[in-house]
């Protein structure tokens, strides 16, 4: 990030930190990834986070609190929690004449551990998948509010208001005609697929376990960041975690899934699924990530290019036929 927006930024969270009862020294920026995040010093040590549009909307905002309170209730697994403002909301917007909407803001307790990735083993692996099945077992005991409604990954573009941009023709020197006409052929694919997941029972999951929104404190798995919560089923859990790891040649992507999949049928039986199953879904992410990332990044060719070449081998590997 450019140093005149993280400044921008910055100026937002001093701005927040007035509404909470906090005590603090300085703020550090900490890293951009998708949302904005600041480390808070001082008597209290806190992590500030400040959302954007692209990620997600107020509704998931509490449905991420209320899940992260029920969790913290229900298991021993450490996750985070959301600290209210002195009015006791727990989401606080801010306006500033450096952006055109009210920015969204959450504070959080510091979560100590190092980031899973780069730290990765098989007894790890094995261990997060342990982990995923107690949050799925409680996750199951959870009765839902009738007013909150959260995101179901029932289709390619399952966020809200989220729509495809494929066809804009700022992006004309990124697809060929060919790579359109292709893409919306496997989108209608997958769309008449994802509902069929949901024949197996469903209940909030987190939606989002990636190396980085996973820690690792004196050996113990800890889970941060729920914004991506989702009414799901554990395969979509499972497929998401794999999901980083799937083209990853650092590692033995078989070797993880065993592991990660052992952990979890040692807690929670596992449901019947095939390679095909998880694959899908991980072409499923793949494809929304591919119309993400013209978002957020100025040049993403090699980036889609390379997935629509995944997509194309997921197809032939398993003669789908269009």
């Amino acid at each position: 990030m450019e140093k005149e927006l993280e400044n921008k930024y910055k100026k937002i969270a001093l701005k927040a930190l007035e509404q909470f009862d906090i005590e603090y020294e300085y703020i550090d920026f900490i890293v951009e990834e998708t949302n904005i995040f600041f480390e808070v010093f001082g008597k209290d040590h806190v992590v500030l986070k400040i959302f954007q549009e692209e990620s997600s909307k107020t509704e998931d905002n509490l449905i991420e609190d209320f899940f992260l309170d029920e969790i913290a209730k229900r298991t021993e697994i450490i996750v985070p929690y959301m600290i209210p403002s002195k009015k006791g909301d727990k989401i606080v917007f801010i306006e500033s004449d450096d952006f055109d909407t009210l920015k969204r803001v959450a504070l959080y307790n510091y979560v100590e551990g190092k980031d899973f990735d780069g730290n990765e083993t098989q007894e790890l692996f094995e261990e997060l998948g342990k982990v995923t099945a107690k949050l799925h077992l409680a996750s199951k005991e959870i009765t839902i509010p009738k007013e909150m409604k959260p995101k179901k990954w029932d289709k390619v573009f399952y966020y809200r208001e989220e729509v495809p941009v494929f066809h804009n023709k700022k992006y004309a020197h990124i697809f060929s005609k060919e790579d359109l006409d292709f893409l919306d052929q496997f989108i209608a694919y997958l769309d008449l697929k994802l509902p069929t997941y949901y024949k197996e029972e469903s209940y909030l999951i987190h939606a989002d376990l990636n190396p980085w929104n996973v820690k690792i404190h004196e050996g113990e798995i800890r889970l941060l960041d729920f914004e991506e919560g989702m009414l799901g089923c554990a395969l979509h859990d499972i497929a998401i975690m794999l999901f980083y790891y799937r083209y990853d040649t650092n590692y033995n992507y078989q070797e993880i899934k065993e592991s990660y999949l052992k952990g979890y049928n040692s807690l929670n039986k596992l449901p019947d699924f095939t390679d095909f199953d998880i694959d899908l879904l991980i072409m499923a992410r793949t494809t929304n990530f591919i119309n993400y990332t013209l978002l957020i990044h100025e040049d993403p060719k090699d980036y889609i290019q390379k997935r629509i070449k995944r997509i194309k081998d997921f197809i032939q590997n398993y003669n789908i036929q269009l």
